[in-house]
């Protein structure tokens, strides 16, 4: 058997038996499953590195053979088309067994575990375990850890930028928060808005996008009060195709460390008192 008839039937025997559907597995399982979104994609006109992308739906995998088969094929198992940011889908698929060989199916850290843990990552990351760190990256999420809370009620959701300048130009050079915005997210698309004075004194607030099944993503030519699009909506968002990245830590460790967002990662302000 030559190697290509190898992999053909290994690729066969993956397919058939198994490559696990939503209706027949546990979705959100990060020990079993892993998603992806499938999207129409069309390419950004002014932009060869942008594309506009398009949810259709979310399928889920059995976690071990999407590993084998993702392996030698960066192809959707179903639909034949490509995997869209390849490499940031099979990061993803790392990350995720690397939890499931670390700890015991069914661990899911409470959110004041996950909390310390974002603590301790941003006071000295070098310090944190591996396992502590595969904890983060599959379990991190903005909202329930460190979303910023403000003392005043906003109904307006024009207002949040206002409200995020007086809190920063207060701060100290090099501090941070994440805040809401009054972009309206969507069933697969959560946007948020971190929020920081650069070493020089200049604020300024970058947009970042979670797309379930996808990545964090940064979004373009957003403007005020859109929405995100919603599963099999038809309507677009525009994205970086080559930034995009599998968890939060990734993606923040990047904004910190390769662009000009030069805040202090343990500068981090949680609550509007604090200012």
């Amino acid at each position: 058997m030559s190697r290509q008839d190898y992999i053909d039937f290994h690729k066969q025997s993956i397919q058939k038996n198994d490559m696990i559907t939503l209706e027949e597995t546990d979705p959100g399982n990060h020990y079993k499953t892993i998603s992806y979104t499938r999207f129409n994609v069309k390419n950004d006109e002014n932009n060869d590195d942008n594309i506009q992308i398009s949810p259709v739906k979310i399928v889920y995998w059995n976690l071990d053979s999407a590993k084998r088969w993702f392996d030698i094929d960066n192809r959707d198992p179903e639909t034949n088309s490509s995997i869209l940011s390849y490499q940031t889908f099979l990061s993803r698929i790392e990350k995720q067994l690397k939890l499931k060989q670390t700890y015991e199916e069914g661990y899911f850290p409470d959110d004041s575990k996950i909390k310390n843990l974002f603590l301790m990552y941003i006071m000295n990351k070098s310090k944190i375990s591996d396992e502590n760190l595969t904890l983060l990256h599959n379990f991190f999420h903005i909202d329930n850890t460190i979303l910023m809370k403000w003392e005043e009620d906003i109904s307006d959701n024009s207002k949040h930028r206002e409200f995020a300048n007086k809190i920063i130009s207060n701060a100290e050079n090099g501090s941070w928060f994440v805040r809401r915005t009054s972009i309206k997210e969507s069933d697969v698309v959560k946007t948020r808005v971190i929020t920081f004075k650069s070493m020089n004194g200049s604020v300024k607030h970058i947009m970042i996008s979670h797309v379930y099944g996808y990545g964090y993503v940064l979004p373009l030519n957003i403007t005020s009060g859109q929405e995100m699009p919603f599963l099999g909506s038809g309507n677009y968002m525009t994205v970086n195709k080559e930034l995009t990245f599998p968890s939060f830590i990734s993606f923040i460790k990047y904004l910190n460390q390769h662009t000009n967002c030069d805040f202090v990662l343990n500068k981090l302000i949680f609550s509007s008192h604090l200012t």
